[in-house]
């Protein structure tokens, strides 16, 4: 008995020394199987390492490794996992000796797929325990009783404890391998997607980083749009998919179907398989069904606590999402959301400077105009090629804001060349009506539907004039001077997320200062015209007073036509209109 200890204790030594060399499973599973099927005469061995759910043990097959130059968690590198009952594991954590397990009749560990179809009866169970916390366990199985040797069972005690530190070494540096992965991963793939300046890019960048990662068969972003009510589709599911000719638009939410946007889930699965295609025959899933999609994955993207959109992955396979790849999902979403943030960020930069730019530009180009259609026709050019809209006519306000003039309108329209219509283009009309008192009140943009207005008691003169314009909706925008609305320009119906409303606005505002200033100037003229009125009567008063006062003054009655008389003549033409009675010559 002491020459056999003594001899255990060598081969504990001679195993310490080659256990501290061991770097990955692959190594220990070599260890095993050619130092001790001899010791402990096992036929076969299976290692199995605890799951993150700490209830599950991931049985490793002999030729795993962890990782093989990736991100893979140990459940991808196993061939089975075994559930662990929640007595049986208490028994293992407070046993310390090998246990010695009945196949045939012990079910508190289920090991029929193991040894599935093999004449194995019996098997042998030792636990990898470090810092008091189960982390493994090792299992050798025999095909009858009398292959177990007990006496092995303190020598194998302590290899397995000797192993048990194996163990935790090598699942400590695959740890910090993955972590090292993880960083490169992400570190790449921030340097590839930083460049991008468009969100059309990124899921190109994120299939050629992550595919073989996460290993998804498509991925799509689907941006939120500023008003929350559309997203924007970024990537395609195929040459086939029908929304491969609507990335970049805007498109109502209703069309991803309420099963995939909404949710506060950052990570979430939906499995496509049971979805009735009839009933989302317009969606996006039923698009991803069509392409052989089975399972679509929805990763929330937040930049800042703002939702930004999702990050949506599309596997033809049930996709495995353990730990460490649900957080390496999480990191790639961060870095897509903030990318999106900064994209966003500068599109909004360049935008700001384009409207400036335009802005400028349209001042420049109505700079020194005294004629309102020639501004109508400047102001008509910019809106439609800048902000995709269409003007009909701009009615401006009076002072006291008691009526209004249509100041100015399509000259080329239908109908504005009839006598009827000039008379009302020409003529002032109340304000307070429905659709101006709303605008007035509201100082906001009124969609207003022309057909409602017909056949109304009082109809306002302008309904009949934008009926002649074939106009069915139309829009009322107030024209604001500081805080003041001095006037409503009505336009055509508009795609609010096409149009710059933006620019669109600013534009609005430099024609009210263009049209206030034209208005100073027009009233200007008119009193200045007023002013030239009355001088010329002032002018013609004063010839005629002259001519009278020539009359009264005349000379008929004295007689004489000699160079003397004519000098006292004038003379007294001198001093006529004087009270003084002395003429200094």
């Amino acid at each position: 008995e002491i020459i056999n200890r003594e001899k255990d204790n060598e081969l504990l030594i001679s195993l310490s020394n080659t256990t501290a060399g061991l770097r990955n499973f692959p190594q220990l599973m070599d260890l095993v199987s050619s130092r001790f099927a001899n010791v402990f005469f096992f036929e076969r061995f299976f290692i199995g390492l605890l799951d993150e759910d700490g209830v599950s043990v991931n049985i490793l097959s002999s030729s795993a490794a962890l990782p093989d130059r990736e991100i893979k968690p140990l459940s991808e590198a196993s061939i089975l996992k075994i559930h662990l009952d929640q007595d049986f594991y208490r028994q293992l954590i407070s046993t310390s000796s090998p246990m010695i397990l009945d196949l045939r009749s012990d079910h508190r560990i289920s090991l029929d797929r193991l040894v599935d179809n093999l004449a194995f009866s019996y098997a042998v169970l030792c636990r990898f325990i470090h810092n008091q916390k189960l982390i493994g366990i090792w299992i050798m199985l025999y095909k009858d009783l009398a292959s177990i040797n007990t006496g092995l069972f303190r020598l194998l005690q302590g290899v397995s404890d000797q192993l048990s530190n194996s163990v935790a070494n090598i699942l400590a540096n695959e740890r910090l391998y993955q972590t090292e992965m993880k960083k490169s991963i992400l570190l790449s793939l921030s340097k590839n997607i930083s460049t991008s300046r468009n969100p059309r890019d990124l899921p190109k960048i994120l299939e050629r980083e992550m595919r073989e990662i996460l290993y998804f068969d498509a991925n799509l972003i689907a941006q939120l749009a500023h008003d929350s009510d559309n997203i924007i589709l970024w990537g395609s599911l195929g040459e086939d998919s029908k929304y491969s000719k609507k990335t970049g638009r805007a498109l109502p939410l209703p069309e991803l179907t309420a099963d995939v946007m909404p949710g506060s889930e950052a990570i979430r699965l939906i499995d496509l398989i049971g979805i009735d295609l009839k009933a989302e025959e317009s969606s996006l899933l039923s698009d991803g069904i069509r392409n052989g999609m089975n399972y679509l994955l929805q990763v929330k993207l937040i930049s800042r606590a703002d939702s930004l959109g999702y990050w949506l992955l599309w596997y033809k396979d049930r996709p495995a999402l353990p730990g460490p790849r649900l957080e390496l999902l999480e990191e790639v979403a961060t870095i897509i959301a903030t990318t999106i943030s900064n994209i966003s960020f500068n599109d909004r930069l360049n935008r700001r400077e384009q409207e400036k730019t335009s802005l400028l530009g349209f001042t420049q180009a109505i700079a020194g105009i005294h004629d309102r259609f020639q501004l109508r026709n400047i102001f008509n050019r910019y809106l439609k090629n800048l902000c995709l809209i269409e003007d009909i006519s701009l009615h401006w306000f009076s002072d006291d804001k008691k009526f209004q003039t249509c100041y100015f309108w399509d000259e080329n329209a239908p109908g504005v060349s009839e006598s009827g219509i000039q008379d009302f283009l020409n003529q002032e009309f109340p304000i307070h009506d429905d659709i101006f008192s709303t605008i007035l009140n509201e100082a906001e943009m009124r969609n207003v539907k022309v057909s409602d207005y017909i056949g109304l008691t009082e109809v306002p003169a302008y309904i009949n004039f934008l009926c002649r314009q074939n106009c069915e909706h139309i829009i009322g925008v107030p024209l604001f001077r500081g805080k003041e609305i001095v006037g409503v320009l009505f336009v055509k119906e508009f795609d609010a997320h096409n149009a710059d409303q933006p620019l669109f606005r600013g534009l609005c505002t430099q024609l009210a200062i263009a049209i206030s200033n034209l208005v100073a100037s027009e009233r200007i003229l008119r009193q200045l015209s007023q002013i030239k009125m009355y001088q010329e009567r002032l002018e013609e008063e004063k010839v005629y007073l002259k001519q009278e006062l020539e009359t009264s003054h005349h000379y008929t009655e004295i007689i004489g036509e000699g160079e003397h008389i004519r000098t006292v003549f004038r003379l007294v033409s001198q001093v006529a209109n004087s009270d003084s009675t002395v003429l200094i010559l």
